[in-house]
């Protein structure tokens, strides 16, 4: 339901005044719709990965810099039929952060721009939210055989702190093979080589 008079007035708020107040508060981003499971199911949030930087890999504090997009679909049956330039700012909208940032573990750490919640599909009501994210992470690191050592990278995503396992979780995106990309050259990575990756959801 959406938070116009109508909608408002059908949940029981009579009086105008209350209603634009709802509405006022809800463009103003303070009040957020529930998550919009579909048969009580938790939403289903798949995530897509593109690294704009890796870089800083330090041997000795065993850490990296990082900065990447991280791309959240989701199915909101709320937006169908809505017009894309008009999606409400109280539309409900996951949310991620980096748990092995030194930034600050638990809490969004680095710097972390968020952009608007936007409607790609107006018949099944597919949403994004993408999150511009650059932290230095923790990365342990295995040197004994220098110099022919490797090193794995983990970049691990999880929901944020206030996010429930019941009402939304974290998936893999349909189209594994375009759900991380990669928009710098990787041969400019200084004295590494990077060979791939690899998804892991738990």
């Amino acid at each position: 339901m959406h938070l116009g008079h109508g909608g408002l007035e059908g949940m029981g708020i009579k009086n105008a005044v209350d209603r634009a107040t709802i509405m006022a508060a809800g463009e103003a981003g303070f009040i957020i719709a529930d998550p919009p499971k579909i048969d009580g199911k938790p939403v289903e949030v798949r995530v897509k990965v593109g690294f704009a930087r890796l870089a800083r890999i330090n041997t000795v504090n065993l850490t990296c810099d990082i900065k990447l997009f991280i791309d959240l679909y989701w199915n909101d049956p709320n937006m169908v039929g809505v017009d894309p330039e008009n999606v409400p700012n109280y539309v409900w909208r996951p949310n991620a952060y980096i748990y092995n940032s030194i930034d600050g573990t638990g809490t969004n750490g680095g710097k972390v721009n968020e952009h608007q919640v936007s409607l790609m599909d107006t018949e099944t009501g597919l949403m994004l939210y993408p999150l511009e994210v650059e932290v230095t992470i923790s990365n342990d690191m295995d040197l004994r055989k220098f110099p022919f050592d490797s090193d794995a990278v983990d970049i691990i995503i999880l929901q944020s702190e206030d996010g429930d396992a019941e009402d939304w979780v974290l998936r893999q995106h349909e189209n594994v093979e375009s759900s991380v990309q990669f928009f710098y050259n990787v041969f400019e990575t200084p004295e590494w080589d990077v060979n791939g990756f690899s998804l892991d959801f738990f």
